[in-house]
């Protein structure tokens, strides 16, 4: 009877040791699945205000834009008969934005440093 009690014992302790490790693990399992739902959250928050800033940064972009090229145009149109506009177009790489700066007359796009003329592009740089 003795061996049986000594058996029941040491399948009893396995068992309890078992129990212990799936509690552990359970917890640990709780734990992260928080976690992963906080940092699910968390991108999702950040996504959204990247979007809201993005909005901003554009808004900013076309009010300089409009400020900007209102007044170059002006002086183009000022100093030189032909009725040359300057824009800037935002364009959006590598994550950034970057600008391109471009004249019109008639509705065609110059180059400013191949197709307008050295006084068309010294003027819209002063």
């Amino acid at each position: 009877m003795e061996s049986y009690d000594l058996y029941e014992h040491a399948l009893r302790t396995k068992v309890d040791r078992y129990l212990s490790q799936f509690e552990i693990a359970r917890a640990a399992y709780k734990a992260e699945t928080r976690a992963l739902a906080e940092a699910e959250q968390k991108v999702t928050d950040i996504l959204e205000a990247q979007s809201m800033a993005q909005q901003v940064a554009q808004n900013i972009q076309q009010q300089a834009h409009d400020q900007i090229a209102g007044v170059v145009t002006r002086c183009l149109q000022a100093v030189f008969d032909d009725s040359y506009e300057f824009h800037i177009d935002f364009e959006r790489k590598r994550g950034r934005t970057e600008a391109q700066l471009y004249f019109s007359r008639n509705g065609n796009r110059l180059d400013p440093m191949s197709a307008s003329g050295g006084g068309c592009v010294d003027l819209a740089s002063f």
